[in-house]
């Protein structure tokens, strides 16, 4: 059924219940127009009283079947799953601390151990050098926008894995050559780690509610992304999911843009996704994160991101 056909239906059963709603309360009025056109005659007259509080409730019509569609609209959407982040690592080793022997996400091969934060902190190792240095350290995340060609293979794949269109691939070939961390911006899974898994699904921004998917989104930024001012974020994610706002105009390019990280966004410098393909392609080659007026030297505003 086509999308106006659909919303027309919508509104039409709510006009419906509408109504349905109306002849259950007729009762009521009746009872109330009796009982006050009986008590004050001469103010209340049993007929005006009556349809004066039809016309009260036949006000509201309008509002009711708008919230009633706007409900349908809701429940239609793809609901946002918001996942935790699951790491790979080739050695369970390599989660075990040193100190304290539990298993975790722990620092690896920093001075050939590996400790948990709490321990760096109760064996006063914050000032040893290579500890303080790898928590200080800058790091450069890439925000990768996901894509509806996905793996035909059952079960759960690492984000990084799930899409398979060549143009997914230049991003993440930009991410693996420039990133320390990638992460996957979906409209099932908010913003997610490429190695968190999750399951194969059919939805863009465009299918889900965007106050549910920015309330993920900004949930996912907060939590699962440690970054500091010192960082930067390359992002390269389309205007259909940077801008899509909620109902107070939050969107996800607004969120960024108040985060402690230098961000940038190389793809608001190209035009369409061919010349985001090319920039992916050359930038590789050049073996250095330039922005596209840098690697193609048109002339534009020196302004690392916009």
């Amino acid at each position: 059924m086509a999308r106006l056909e659909l919303e027309q239906q919508w509104r039409s059963n709510a006009a419906d219940q509408w109504e349905r709603n109306i002849g259950e309360q007729v009762d009521d009025f009746l009872d109330q127009a009796y009982s006050l056109s009986s008590e004050h005659p001469d103010v209340f007259q049993f007929n005006d009283y009556f349809f004066e509080l039809i016309d009260k409730e036949h006000d509201k019509r309008e509002d009711f079947i708008a919230r009633e569609v706007d409900q349908q609209k809701y429940d239609e959407k793809v609901r946002v799953v918001d996942r935790d982040p699951i790491r790979k690592t080739g050695d369970v080793e390599e989660l075990i601390c040193d100190y304290c022997d539990s298993l975790q996400f722990s620092l690896s091969g920093v001075e050939d151990l590996t400790v948990c934060r709490p321990c760096i902190d109760d064996a006063g190792l914050e000032d040893q050098g290579s500890f303080s240095d790898f928590f200080d350290q800058e790091n450069r995340y890439v925000l990768v926008g996901c894509g509806s060609k996905k793996t035909d293979e059952p079960g759960m794949h690492p984000a990084g894995e799930l899409y398979t269109s060549s143009y997914f691939d230049k991003k993440q070939n930009f991410a693996e050559e420039f990133g320390d961390e990638m992460y996957v911006v979906s409209a099932k899974f908010g913003v997610i780690h490429s190695e968190t898994s999750i399951w194969n699904y059919d939805a863009t921004v465009e299918d889900v509610y965007t106050d549910e998917w920015l309330d993920v989104v900004e949930k996912n930024l907060d939590e699962k992304l440690d970054w500091t001012e010192g960082d930067e974020v390359y992002v390269l994610v389309g205007k259909k999911y940077l801008d899509a706002e909620d109902h107070s105009g939050r969107s996800l390019r607004g969120l960024l843009n108040e985060s402690p990280p230098d961000i940038r966004y190389p793809f608001s410098q190209t035009s369409g996704i061919g010349k985001q393909q090319q920039y992916l392609d050359e930038v590789v080659e050049e073996d250095e994160p330039l922005m596209p007026y840098e690697l193609w030297d048109t002339g534009q505003s020196t302004l690392s991101s916009f």
